[in-house]
């Protein structure tokens, strides 16, 4: 078939409505819920947000201090089961100034909808960090607030949640602090101590159990809190497992980099917002690739590396009225890994 035009992509991309963006969000949500383990029993989420910076007039843009430029703040929410592989459930596009709930409790809903149609009883836990590229108001403590918390026992999810330092948080650490301040002095080195309590914000319902850190960085003080359900776990495990999240930003930079998620150069922000699920539809392609490659040297490689390595190089396309045929050069130095492909593709198609 031949390429279509960019007039003609432009108009497509400018006919959608929101209910299309919304079909084509959750069609992509259930191909890629498809893609896990069939002996899924627990899964994270894990949502993120960053900056898209913006170069023109577009719909919705708006200026944000701390990226100092124009742009949206897209959130994204990855899903991992046990084989720890993070796979994008849903992207969706929000203005510059959107503080760190808008679209967040829908974007959920749906992904827990689905999630349990498919894995009936499956545990599902939420683990999220501060919204660091935003300027938020007081009233707005990013995840680890009560809204999130409420959300988290309606739903029945356990949860792992950055929060904010405060006041009140410091007075439970402060001799913690001054410990490793007086070890670190001593010894010359950076020392680092975690410890859990319990502790209630004016807003919460209920005690909620808080696991903090306090190390030195060269000398310095550095204190983090989680807010968590998991009572039995020690601290360190609990911040072990909460800075496991670190590798979604990984993946947040293959969406930006390697498939170019940040082209919503369109005017009208419905477009950019169908823009950005085509980049999360290209997503789920290499997750499919990624898959077929499991115990191949490309086992781990990132979508960059796929496109480089595997995609582009030179090959004879021959159509057919029944198929398609790719002759790859005799040199090809990945003939083994396109033989694997077209084995495991084909397997999982019949």
């Amino acid at each position: 078939m031949n390429l279509c035009s960019q007039p003609t992509l432009s108009r497509l991309e400018n006919s959608v409505d929101r209910k299309d963006l919304l079909c084509l969000a959750l069609t992509l949500a259930q191909v890629l819920i498809g893609q896990l383990p069939n002996k899924t029993r627990s899964v994270i989420l894990d949502v993120d947000a960053t900056d898209d910076p913006c170069h023109g007039q577009q719909e919705g843009e708006r200026f944000n201090a701390y990226y100092d430029a124009h742009c949206y703040i897209p959130l994204y929410l990855h899903v991992s089961a046990h084989d720890a592989r993070q796979r994008l459930l849903a992207a969706l596009l929000r203005g510059g100034n959107a503080t760190s709930k808008v679209g967040l409790f829908g974007l959920l809903r749906r992904a827990i909808r689905l999630l349990r149609e498919r894995f009936p009883g499956v545990k599902i836990l939420l683990r999220a960090e501060h919204m660091h590229g935003q300027v938020l108001p007081l009233a707005d403590a990013g995840f680890g607030d009560a809204d999130v918390l409420a959300f988290c026992r309606e739903e029945g999810l356990a949860y792992v949640l950055a929060l904010r330092s405060n006041p009140r948080l410091r007075a439970q650490t402060a001799a913690l602090e001054q410990r490793a301040l007086d070890q670190a002095e001593q010894t010359g080195e950076d020392v680092v101590f975690f410890t859990a309590f319990l502790y209630r914000a004016e807003s919460w319902s209920q005690v909620e159990r808080v696991v903090a850190k306090v190390e030195t960085v060269r000398g310095e003080l550095n204190v983090r809190y989680v807010l968590t359900s998991r009572r039995g776990q020690a601290p360190r495990s609990v911040y072990r497992f909460y800075c496991a999240r670190g590798d979604r930003e990984n993946r947040i930079k293959e969406m930006k980099r390697d498939l170019s998620a940040g082209r919503t150069s369109c005017h009208r922000f419905l477009a950019n917002q169908f823009r950005l699920l085509l980049h999360h539809a290209a997503h789920l392609l290499m997750c499919l690739l990624q898959e077929a490659l499991s115990g191949t040297r490309l086992a781990s490689a990132q979508a960059g590396t796929l496109r480089v390595k595997l995609l582009k190089i030179g090959a004879q396309v021959q159509e057919g009225c029944r198929r398609v045929c790719f002759h790859l050069p005799a040199s090809c130095p990945v003939q083994d890994l396109w033989r694997r492909l077209n084995q495991q593709l084909a397997a999982g198609l019949t």
